[in-house]
């Protein structure tokens, strides 16, 4: 357990703020100063300076912090500036669990970190699952963008700092203290992908209501596209602007604001995907499977999200895509709609991978262009 204070200001000054019970922290400032302390609070003023920053050891030997799963610090922001906290966690090998956390002006929380838990990034995530996104720890701030692992029966120094700040800035800093984690990554999500602990009113606890959810989204968009103003052929607002249209996209300046302006000369405002990649956007299941507490098994057919083939087969082939392909043609033909794809593309894909097995017979390059002669052929 962490239970007591040492403060050392600069080198030659060392203050033992003892505690009941046990093991005392040294505590040490790197460009910060502390101003006061009132019981287990430091009020620590961090300067306009580089990598400000609260130090936190053992009085002896290393902190074997193996048996609990996260290092809480209360913190108390009294300034009317948000801040950004940085954490630094090290063990004796120089090894560093680090991550950020941001603070309202005039608030306080428990600054939380998981010591013992994998890195979130490597579980698909950006932080650790906290219980106060599900209301259950109101005032946690749990620490995200962690980086790193640490050895948990080592530990040789905290560091809470801040990126250098423009002008100095005041903190208020509790004792440290690690405990067990009340939310480990087991089963914390549920059969509809939420968060599992906690409750809140648009929390879905059916298919039911997954259902009559979807129908009223879509009322309320046919309404929302009903109630749009009129716009030009570009997706401007074609009752705003009168400017000169010029066959361009362009900005331009009125009353001293600048405005995006369509080639048909009404005002627009553009909203637009910054990058996408193949590989992002999919919840990655593999690897981390004890994550769901409910998962569809292998081989399973879902339609709009309704289970419409169960795959009770256990051995050889499990005719997956072909189970999956039969039943989209079956609801094609039941409900009267156009086939995903048919007989001509078929049989340019059967022709490209007869390519393929060619240019290895051949050991030579297939081009697109004979390819798609050999299909025509």
């Amino acid at each position: 357990m962490l239970n007591g204070f040492v403060c050392s200001i600069a080198v030659a000054l060392s203050l033992l703020i003892a505690a009941a019970g046990g093991d005392e922290i040294i505590v040490e400032t790197s460009n910060a100063t502390i101003e006061s302390r009132q019981g287990q609070r430091l009020r620590v003023v961090f300067a306009a300076e580089d990598r400000p920053a609260l130090i936190f050891k053992p009085e002896a030997g290393a902190w074997d912090w193996s048996q609990t799963s996260r290092l809480v610090i209360p913190v108390e922001n009294p300034a009317n500036d948000a801040l950004t906290l940085l954490l630094r966690v090290e063990d004796n090998a120089s090894r560093s669990l680090t991550g950020k956390v941001a603070i309202s002006p005039r608030s306080a929380g428990n600054l939380v970190i998981s010591i013992g838990a994998p890195p979130p990034r490597s579980m698909g995530m950006i932080a650790g699952p906290s219980p106060a996104a599900a209301g259950l720890e109101p005032g946690t701030l749990p620490v995200t963008a962690t980086d790193g692992t640490i050895d948990a029966s080592h530990v040789m120094l905290v560091r809470l700092g801040m990126p250098r700040p423009s002008a100095p800035q005041p903190l208020i800093v509790g004792s440290p203290r690690v405990e067990p984690d009340r939310t480990s990554y087991d089963g914390i999500v549920d059969g509809f992908g939420q968060f599992l602990p906690g409750e809140w009113p648009e929390k879905v606890s059916s298919p039911e209501m997954l259902r009559a959810k979807g129908a009223e989204e879509a009322r309320a968009v046919v309404q929302w596209l009903a109630d749009l103003p009129r716009r030009d052929r570009f997706g401007g607002l074609s009752e705003v602007g009168g400017f000169r249209a010029t066959g361009f996209f362009r900005t331009a300046q009125q009353d001293g604001k600048w405005w995006l302006v369509t080639p048909s000369g009404h005002l627009f405002f553009s909203l637009g995907f910054n990058a996408i990649t193949p590989a992002e956007g999919d919840t990655v299941v593999e690897g981390r499977e004890r994550m769901f507490e409910w998962l569809p098994a292998t081989g399973d057919v879902y339609r709009n999200n309704i289970l419409a083939w169960k795959n009770d087969v256990t051995v050889g082939y499990r005719g997956d895509s072909v189970r999956a392909t039969q039943a989209h043609f079956i609801a094609c033909l039941q409900e009267g709609c156009a086939f995903e794809s048919g007989g001509r593309e078929y049989l340019r894909t059967f022709a490209a991978v007869e390519a393929a097995y060619r240019s290895v017979n051949e050991q030579r390059n297939i081009s697109v262009a004979e390819v798609l002669q050999t299909h025509e052929a």
